[in-house]
């Protein structure tokens, strides 16, 4: 039987790689001057797209954990 591994269990493992760290400070900051424009618009898309980035890091780590495709239902 497979173990389904916690969301932090899998954010402290990422978060340790540089490429990582990098890619989601820059997202954050480009949310944060999203909020500053008042663009409602350009928030939701740089939200969403840093959400989907995060998703998939998780189903990439997933799925070394597990030793295959991570694939939700």
């Amino acid at each position: 039987r497979d173990s389904i591994f916690s969301v932090e269990s899998v954010l402290n493992i990422y978060l340790r790689e540089k490429k990582y760290i990098v890619r989601f400070n820059t997202e954050h900051a480009e949310i944060i001057e999203a909020i500053k424009s008042r663009d409602p618009e350009q928030v939701q898309e740089k939200m969403a797209q840093n959400i989907e980035n995060g998703l998939t890091i998780i189903r990439e780590t997933y799925a070394n954990l597990i030793n295959r495709p991570f694939e939700t239902r």
